[in-house]
């Protein structure tokens, strides 16, 4: 009996941590994310719409560390090649690039965890808490980071999963998602202000670094 029950055990925790099929995050959803860096105390809150079958994306951005905040929206429109910066002021500023949209999919085979969150549900009803799938990333050759989805629709739950917040977030930031709807309501949320002013490429991101390095100082 205590071999048999020893054994049940292995299998069930064998089922849990496993390499798993991968998933493709929606199409088309909006929500909130936020970050943290524990290290510098930096603070980041972005609205995010994602819209994979038009190829656009636009992120309203807050930033706060101590006294010091920013807030700006980012346009990248990947049908025209065109990425906007919207500053609280009015001031608008475009560019050109080349960068490809690719849908966002956890490829198979990838070490993962079955869990849940919240927990069993105690009202009596049978029902477990929200079921999601931990995958363990590598991330260049020897750090792993863990992204997690919904294990019923593969929406975002942890992790970092956007182009642009690859080239922002080290391993050592906090990155979670709150509130993801499919869908988009705002048919216009990707339409540009009239009148912004050409810059030459690579400049908007520059102005992104002036303003990450400003909060650090």
């Amino acid at each position: 009996m205590y071999k048999f029950v020893v054994a049940l055990l292995i299998l069930c925790f064998v089922s849990l941590i496993s390499a798993q099929t991968g998933c493709c995050l929606p199409q088309v959803w909006e929500g909130e994310i936020t970050g943290f860096l524990r290290t510098s105390n930096l603070h980041f809150n972005e609205y995010l719409y994602y819209d994979y079958l038009h190829q656009a994306i636009r992120g309203d951005v807050f930033q706060s560390q101590g006294n010091k905040t920013i807030a700006y929206s980012i346009i990248e429109n990947y049908g025209d090649n065109t990425i906007f910066e919207i500053l609280p002021t009015g001031e608008c500023y475009y560019q050109n690039f080349t960068f490809v949209m690719e849908e966002i999919c956890i490829p198979n085979g990838i070490r993962s965890i079955k869990s849940y969150i919240g927990g069993p549900n105690t009202s009596g009803n049978g029902q477990n808490g929200l079921g999601v799938v931990s995958y363990e990333i590598q991330n260049g050759n020897k750090d792993f980071d863990f992204s997690i989805v919904s294990e019923e629709d593969c929406a975002p739950i942890s992790g970092v999963f956007i182009e642009r917040h690859k080239q922002y977030f080290s391993l050592e930031w906090e990155v979670n998602y709150f509130n993801v709807k499919k869908g988009i309501r705002d048919p216009f949320v990707f339409k540009p202000p009239i009148g912004c002013v050409y810059v030459p490429p690579g400049e908007i991101k520059y102005l992104e670094v002036i303003k990450d390095l400003n909060m650090n100082n």
